[in-house]
């Protein structure tokens, strides 16, 4: 089982990574249902996207109505997600900030990738790597590091 955390700063494009990345593996044939979990209260789910191509002000307004911030019982809630998914690919899109609580999520899980937008220091990027990799999660160096071999 692969459970892949996606993780990048605010607005690096994680959420439409994850649609993206569902959107081709599931027009692969005989590639596993790419199963979401959507592990951060900041009003964006698996319908974000799509609603925002609709309609952006609907996306805007419903984003607002559903965020909230992490608590305790989230955060437990999310983790025991992740540990207990038995599906044999799960992606899981995390908030953009290394925090307490994204690290127990992240702990959960057994891969991650961190996006990095074109114009972030590579000090800031190696800051992320650190913040992740001391869940125990291995974080690519480069692409050429990256392996597709789940598919």
């Amino acid at each position: 089982m692969k459970k892949i955390v996606i993780a990048g700063p605010p607005r690096s494009g994680k959420s439409c990574m994850r649609e993206g990345l569902k959107q081709a593996i599931r027009a692969i044939e005989g590639a596993p249902y790419p199963y979401i979990i959507t592990a951060c209260p900041d009003g964006e789910g698996s319908w974000f996207q799509g609603t925002v191509n609709a309609d952006p002000a609907l996306a805007a307004a419903c984003k607002a109505a559903y965020k909230a911030k992490f608590t305790p019982a989230f955060v437990a809630r999310l983790s025991d997600y992740v540990r207990d998914c038995s599906e044999p690919l799960t992606m899981v899109d995390i908030g953009g900030i290394p925090s307490a609580e994204n690290r127990q999520i992240c702990a959960c899980a057994t891969h991650i990738m961190v996006l990095m937008p074109t114009d972030m220091a590579p000090d800031k990027f190696r800051e992320l790597q650190h913040a992740y990799q001391i869940c125990g999660l291995t974080v690519p160096q480069n692409l050429g590091e990256v392996k597709t071999s789940w598919l």
